[in-house]
């Protein structure tokens, strides 16, 4: 395959991955504000759990965020750097995946917390 569809193939993939970070950062935001304003139903101790994992899903998209824009900067350069760029985004294709697999399994977990908030 050519350099330039290659590039073109990266590109793409920084795109929804940019898209999917910046969703989870507004859902996460939703989460909290419901946590809040159930926090007087909610122990103080399941609050601070569920605070401290929305926190981490945070700081990691915002790292991960940040990592695809450093790459991003590099497929714009020449060729000489196009391998460190293959290699970061190899690095970062599958910093994604454990992001994503980690993500929906806190989100399965929330949505099922929260359900029985409505229930109990």
């Amino acid at each position: 395959m050519e350099m330039g569809k290659i590039l073109q193939n990266m590109h793409f993939e920084h795109m929804l991955w940019q898209n999917e970070l910046e969703f989870t950062r507004r859902e996460i935001a939703i989460f909290e504000r419901f946590l809040a304003n159930k926090e007087g139903s909610i122990s103080p101790e399941r609050v601070n759990s569920m605070m401290s994992q929305l926190h981490h899903f945070m700081r990691l998209a915002t790292k991960i965020l940040d990592e695809i824009t450093s790459n991003e900067k590099q497929l714009c350069l020449d060729e000489k750097t196009c391998g460190d760029a293959k290699d970061d985004y190899r690095y970062l294709r599958e910093e994604m995946f454990y992001f994503e697999q980690n993500y929906r399994q806190f989100k399965k977990e929330f949505r099922a917390f929260a359900a029985g908030l409505e229930y109990a």
